[in-house]
């Protein structure tokens, strides 16, 4: 899963660096992208608590 966020980062800052030149930026930006995906992919994903954790 980690080589696949890895290869879409990549992706994107290559894509962005083609059409912006700058490659600091096109990094900036894959990195944003990517911590937002993420942080969606978390919050679907997460795995239900352990039954030692509910209440009562």
């Amino acid at each position: 899963m980690a080589a696949l966020v890895a290869a879409g980062s990549g992706l994107v800052s290559h894509l962005i660096t083609g059409t912006l030149n700058d490659r600091t930026v096109a990094v900036g930006v894959a990195a944003f992208l990517t911590g937002l995906v993420a942080t969606a992919l978390a919050d679907r994903v997460r795995a239900p608590p352990s039954p030692s954790s509910w209440p009562g």
